[in-house]
């Protein structure tokens, strides 16, 4: 990943550890373990609009009790409700091409939700509409 020594890669695994063990202690952790499917990267591909090709992948993809569920893990660092506010707006364009992917996949609409896992030092989930 680019880290040139041993102390960078010691604080980077220190750090992913820390945020696998903030989701695996949220309810989130759960729901997804109990999921009657679980799809992770989930690859696609679609005609948008001007006949542009739209491709990407979605973190995870998993059907709930509620229905199917679209989570996109996002490790920022934030440190307010602004900076917050500001991620959100930058990744809505990616989560509004979810969406519509997920709908032309599943031909029924998915609940989407980013999931920032270092939102003020706890776990956020954020409602996509």
């Amino acid at each position: 990943a680019g880290l040139a020594d041993s102390s960078q890669r010691t604080e980077a695994l220190r750090l992913a550890e820390m945020l696998l063990e903030r989701l695996q202690c949220h309810p989130l952790w759960q729901e997804i373990d109990q999921a009657k499917e679980r799809y992770h990267e989930v690859p696609y591909t679609r005609l948008a609009i001007k006949n542009r090709v739209d491709t990407g992948y979605i973190d995870l993809l998993y059907r709930s009790t509620d229905g199917w569920q679209i989570v996109d893990f996002k490790t920022d660092s934030l440190r307010s409700i602004n900076e917050r506010d500001a991620a959100i707006e930058q990744y809505r364009p990616r989560m509004r091409r979810y969406t519509q992917a997920a709908l032309d996949l599943l031909r029924e609409p998915a609940r989407v939700r980013l999931c920032f896992l270092d939102d003020e030092g706890r776990l956020s989930l954020q409602e996509m509409i």
